[in-house]
């Protein structure tokens, strides 16, 4: 004989004439497994005039074919002022049958939780470097399997500077692409090792880029002047491009 009490929602529920599916979830991300396959996206969270502001608690989790395949970046009090995030998606792992998520390439769409409202803002708008809306496509590195083994922590997750934008509509809430390949326009790609805007190239560059490659704030350098060599991620290559053009 089953014995258990239904809950309070279930009651609330059936009062109302609702009908709640098994496992239905109530908005809030929760996220999935991962794997070594990781590109680290960060930026800031652009907001239209009648957007809904973030507040500690509202989230953000990146999506493909509807499964979230990312961590999810939740809001504390101090970033909600700052408006800055940052994720890490995981991709498919190309030596398993399965696909645990988006292969390099494919395109991958970020949502919003607004936690006291119980809303999902799906289609945020993904902004270039240039302040355009584009399709961001995965571009994700596959992690050697030994590195949870080391005796002292190193982040080689490479890093895209991506801004995105929310709007009121949660439906399509600034993600919409027109016409053309999604590239967004022109953007400038000359590399510009000078990352923290002093007038020189010096260590101190390199430092800059080291801490948003560990998706430390970025209010001082944001993630996109860390891209010093303008590839479109920030990792290892601007250090090492930084170190060679010293002045």
């Amino acid at each position: 004989m089953n014995t258990t009490k239904p809950s309070r929602l279930s009651i609330l529920a059936s009062l109302l004439g609702i009908t709640l599916l098994a496992g239905e979830s109530l908005g809030q991300f929760v996220p999935g497994g991962g794997t070594l396959v990781r590109e680290r996206v960060a930026g800031v969270l652009r907001l239209s005039s009648d957007a809904p502001v973030p507040v500690d608690g509202d989230q953000i989790a990146a999506f493909y074919n509807g499964q979230i395949v990312s961590e999810v970046f939740q809001f504390t009090v101090e970033s909600a002022e700052s408006l800055e995030y940052s994720v890490v998606v995981f991709g498919d792992d190309p030596s398993t049958e399965e696909q645990e998520g988006p292969a390099v390439g494919e395109t991958v769409e970020f949502r919003f939780y607004r936690q006291s409202t119980n809303v999902v803002y799906k289609r945020l708008g993904t902004l270039n470097q240039g302040g355009e809306v584009f399709n961001y496509q995965f571009n994700g590195q596959e992690l050697p399997d030994f590195i949870g083994d080391l005796p002292f922590p190193i982040d080689l997750i490479p890093t895209a500077p991506l801004d995105l934008r929310l709007t009121n509509d949660p439906e399509d809430s600034g993600g919409s692409v027109g016409g053309g390949d999604g590239d967004g326009g022109e953007v400038d790609d000359t590399p510009n090792y000078d990352v923290d805007g002093d007038g020189r190239i010096t260590i101190k560059d390199a430092a800059e880029i080291l801490r948003v490659m560990s998706g430390a704030s970025f209010r001082v350098v944001p993630a996109a002047r860390a891209d010093a060599n303008k590839d479109g991620k920030v990792d290892i290559r601007d250090v090492i491009g930084v170190l060679r053009n010293r002045t």
